[in-house]
This record gives structure tokens, C-alpha cells and sequence, in this order.
């Protein structure tokens, strides 16, 4: 199963050229590189389809299978083709080894040597893969990759579930966003350089109920795009607002000033991994308010569903069943799912229909 590829930008290429090349092979000053031994389990392609797509998307891939007409490869990735930048601290912290997963937005790019004193005092792994840059298929290559990064942390060292993080820069950053909302019972934080979606875009959909309470109340969000990057400012302005109406707690920005298109140098890099790694306070009577006025738009779009079904409007109440599937993704279950085997009958189990309309257009950028 395959996503489109997103182009590279102009505005991409002429910001971080320069920075890709000043990188580029720093891996001889204490890092090194790791071949992928095993298979993550979290990364199978059922794993995938369960938490990063919406669930009408799901039901869709499900009838369609269901016919036997095809079948999802187990894993796309294959063991000892791939590897990965490694850093590890010289020793372990009390409770073992932190982990930053990180998404590179083209390859060239390694850890920048000024980071590796801040994640050696933390005892925090740095680990990015090779060949997951924006030309790379996401939900083939880049969301998988990250998610085997972590698999060849946790198998060959001591690994602190409570430190277990993700990020990335620019066309990477946005691809760290969807693998932190799809496994919130797995990543504690996120960190966004330099790019970002908001919820509801580029395939960026709410996961289950269960996981995307995780990721309202537990997962540590840091924005840290340079304050003169400002076409992903403005991106990420959008998307801070749209992580609030989403409830979400624990929102930083911790934006490198005079700074551009990359990411952040040692001393702004070095508040960032403490904001990460400081736990959330319990806040849950605060944000009352924000997911009872959720929980009522949500409603109150199905509702509309319904009323435009009823009344024969058939084509606009499966339009609007699209964009709440777009936007809710799993918060809108069980009612979505089962609105949408009401307006389109191919989906409805057991039913027998054409391929194309059972698959749709389930792709996420």
C-alpha cells in the first residue's frame, strides 16, 4: 500500500542546502552506523493501517480485502537492506538510556555535532534512518524506518520506556507528527523543527479514542522552527491552534531566535530536551471545557450527517461524512463507520462492488 510521494519545495531546497552539506559525514565523531537486524513488530503493515489511517480509509482497505482480491505484504521493510545513524552516550542513566527517534528531511544530513554533549548528558540515543528523505514513500519507507529505528534501540540496549521520543526537521518533522499521534502509547514526546500539519491535513487524523486521550494528556509536544523561518511559523501557528481545540496539554514553543530554515544550535537545543523530558502536570480540570465543546461538535456533525441522509441529500451527507472522517478520524467511531455502510452500500460486509470504490482515494499526502 502506497502514499503519494510529496515534491521537494524550492523554498526546502534553498534553506537548508547549505546546512545539509556542513553535516554531511559527521558521523565519524561519535556516532556510528547500525544495520536493521530485525523487524519491529509495530511497523507490520496492520499496525500501520490501524493507527495511522482514518477509520473510514480502514473500512474501505478491510472490504476490499475481505474480497480477496489482494493482500497487504506483512512489512514493507526488508532486515539487513537498511541503516541508520547511531549515537550512544558513553554510559547509561539510572533507568537506562533515553531515545530520540529522528526524521531527516533528505539524506546528507547527520547529527549535528554541537548535540551530542547535551544527549551524552542525558543519556539519550540519537538515532535517525538512511534513505527516509521527502522522496522517500511515507507509509512505506519513512513512517516504518523511524518505527524500526526504535526496535534496534530497545533490542541492543537498556531503554526507559518513560523516554521514548520522536521528531524531526522540516519534511521529516511532519512525518514524526503522524508516527507520535498513531503510537502515543509508545512515544512521550514530539519535537516539530521546522515543519508541521495540523490536525485533519496531510493525513494528520486522530487515532482511537484510547490512544489519542494518550497523546491529549501524556505526549510533551515542543515547536522549535527558527522565529525567521516564517512560511513554517505560519504553518505552525495553524497547527498549535488546531492541537488546542484538540485539547491537546502539554504544548511548547521554544523557538530559536534569529534562526531559520533548521534546526535548533546547542543552547536553544538544550532547553528543548528539557521541556521534552519534564512530565506533564495533572491538568485534566482545566481542559474540561475544551473536551466537552469537542465531544459536542463532533455530535453535532453527525447529527447534520444524519438529518442530510434522511432528507435525501445523500451526496452532500457522504461529503460531510468525509470531512469528519478527515478531521475525527477515530472520535467520530462507532457512528462514522456506521454511517458511512449506510451511504455507500459497498462497504457493507459481505457486499460485492468494484475495487477502485471500495479502495477509494485512502492515501494521506
Amino acid at each position: 500500500m502506497k502514499i503519494r510521494r510529496s515534491g521537494r519545495l524550492a523554498a526546502w531546497l534553498a534553506g537548508i542546502a547549505l546546512a545539509a552539506g556542513a553535516f554531511a559525514g559527521e558521523g565519524s565523531s561519535g556516532a556510528q552506523q547500525a544495520t536493521l537486524d530485525a523487524l519491529s513488530p509495530l511497523a507490520s503493515s496492520d499496525e500501520l493501517v490501524t493507527r495511522l489511517l482514518s477509520p473510514i480509509t480502514q473500512l474501505r482497505i478491510s472490504r476490499y480485502l475481505d474480497r480477496g482480491d489482494a493482500g497487504l505484504a506483512p512489512q514493507s521493510i526488508r532486515v539487513g537492506a537498511e541503516t541508520f545513524d547511531l549515537f550512544v552516550p558513553a554510559m547509561p542513566g539510572a533507568t537506562g538510556y533515553g531515545v530520540m527517534v529522528f526524521i531527516w528531511p533528505g539524506d546528507g544530513m547527520s547529527m549535528p555535532a554541537s548535540w551530542r554533549r547535551l544527549f551524552d548528558e542525558r543519556h539519550l540515543i540519537f538515532i535517525a534512518a538512511r534513505r527516509s528523505g521527502n522522496d522517500e514513500n511515507v507509509l512505506d519507507r519513512r513512517l516504518p524506518l523511524a518505527l524500526h529505528a526504535l526496535g534496534y534501540a530497545q533490542r541492543h540496549y537498556r531503554i526507559d520506556p518513560e523516554r521514548v521520543y520522536i521528531g524531526g526537521f522540516s519534511g521529516g518533522s511532519r512525518v514524526a507528527q503522524k508516527v507520535a499521534l498513531g503510537y502515543p502509547d509508545v512515544f512521550r514526546a514530539l519535537l516539530l523543527a521546522g515543519g508541521s500539519d495540523a490536525i485533519g491535513t496531510a493525513g494528520f487524523v486522530p487515532p482511537s479514542r484510547e490512544r489519542m486521550r494518550l497523546f491529549q494528556r501524556r505526549t510533551r509536544v515542543v515547536f522549535a522552527t527558527g522565529t525567521q523561518d516564517l512560511p513554517n511559523r505560519t504553518k505552525d501557528a495553524r497547527t498549535k491552534k488546531s492541537f488546542a481545540d484538540f485539547c491537546l496539554r502539554g504544548v511548547q514553543d521554544i523557538s530559536p531566535p534569529r534562526s531559520g530554515h533548521w534546526v535548533p544550535e546547542d543552547r536553544v537545543m538544550a532547553r528543548v530536551l528539557r521541556a521534552i523530558e519534564q512530565p506533564l502536570a495533572d491538568q485534566d480540570g482545566a481542559f474540561a471545557g475544551c473536551d466537552a465543546r469537542l465531544e459536542a461538535d463532533i455530535h453535532a456533525r453527525l447529527d447534520e450527517v444524519e438529518r442530510l441522509r434522511a432528507t435525501g441529500h445523500e451526496e452532500d451527507a457522504r461529503n460531510a461524512l468525509a470531512a469528519i472522517d478527515n478531521l475525527y478520524g477515530g472520535l467520530a467511531t462507532p457512528d462514522s463507520l456506521r454511517l458511512a455502510e449506510a451511504l455507500y452500500p459497498v462497504l457493507r460486509s459481505g457486499a460485492s462492488g468494484d475495487a477502485g470504490a471500495a479502495t477509494g482515494n485512502g492515501t494521506t499526502e
